[in-house]
């Protein structure tokens, strides 16, 4: 049996990005959803083009009681039809998020991808998950919406830290019709329809009425993300010798130098400062331009200012730095 259109087109795109190599290891994130399921026939289809080993892993949030334990039941069904290896994860995303001060979506997603590393990197295997185009202009319209600079635009990455997105590049419609003409049915998530969750309002109530503006409203955010990488990647080796000669840690402080940092174009300084707190905090998701600016106004300050930043953080301009630190 011949490779399907479809998982033909998301094999020239693998390549055409090098996301998979011959003889690589990939871990799957697999959750029964229509996205992640159309993945899962894709790369084992494509094995046929491409050897590779493929490994699947769910993981039960502990959250949708009934739909949960449907889910499992489902992704246990088909990874023994197509005899592909799968380990299943028990998580509580609901404790995790009160413990950690967490939305309860944010806590899934940490849970989720803990789990994915865990057997990923024993293996040194890539890990694959389901994201498409929609996906990715929804995360644009996010980061636009809570104040990013050129580093939120640029969304998702085909390929970022060992993770793989081999449907970047797909609409939706696509994955849908793909799997109507294999005949595969798939489990649908009722908090999809929740526009509690900020990304389902997006799905749901922005991106129609963009749509209805322009029918290539979410092509051209792909495309936005797609150069707005181009001009990040062109960018990460000055950003990396800007940020050896301008930043260094001292005990606990990360210091930044004002004499460095003055010399710097705007562009470089902004990626130093942004780099520094996210160091410092441990965590990107809160981190918004406003705060890098804020940081980057301490070195036209007078020096004992001293400001509060997201993650427990804080930063204070002292005599030729701009020193953040982490309670």
């Amino acid at each position: 049996m011949g490779i399907p259109g479809f998982c033909y087109q998301v094999y020239k795109y693998v390549m055409k990005k090098g996301l998979i190599r011959e003889g690589d290891r990939v871990v799957l994130g697999l959750s029964g959803g229509a996205d992640s399921v159309c993945l899962f026939l894709c790369l084992f289809f494509m094995r046929d083009l491409l050897p590779f080993s493929l490994t699947a892993v769910h993981v039960n949030h502990g959250i949708r009681i009934g739909e949960a334990d449907r889910d499992e039941a489902f992704v246990k069904a088909l990874a023994e039809r197509f005899r592909i290896p799968l380990t299943v994860a028990h998580v509580d995303a609901v404790g995790y998020a009160k413990e950690n001060a967490l939305s309860l979506e944010e806590a899934a997603r940490v849970l989720r991808y803990r789990e994915f590393r865990k057997i990923a990197e024993p293996e040194a295997a890539l890990i694959a998950v389901a994201h498409h185009m929609e996906d990715q202009a929804e995360t644009v319209l996010f980061q636009m919406i809570r104040g990013c600079s050129l580093h939120g635009l640029s969304g998702m990455r085909p390929e970022k830290d060992g993770i793989i997105r081999p449907l970047l590049f797909a609409h939706r419609q696509e994955i849908l019709e793909f799997l109507r003409e294999q005949e595969q049915d798939f489990c649908t998530d009722s908090t999809n329809k929740d526009t509690e969750y900020a990304r389902n309002a997006l799905r749901l109530k922005v991106v129609p009425e963009l749509l209805k503006v322009n029918e290539g409203a979410v092509d051209h955010l792909a495309r936005l993300a797609e150069e707005a990488n181009e001009v990040e990647e062109f960018l990460e080796e000055p950003a990396e010798e800007a940020w050896e000669k301008a930043a260094f840690w001292q005990g606990e402080e990360l210091r930044l130098r004002k004499k460095e940092m003055d010399a710097l174009p705007d562009v470089l300084k902004k990626k130093v400062a942004y780099r520094a707190l996210y160091t410092v905090s441990g965590e990107k998701k809160d981190i918004s331009e406003v705060h890098v600016n804020y940081v980057l106004h301490l070195f036209s300050s007078e020096g004992g200012k001293k400001i509060a930043l997201p993650g427990r953080m804080t930063a204070e301009r002292k005599k030729g730095f701009v020193i953040l630190t982490r309670e």
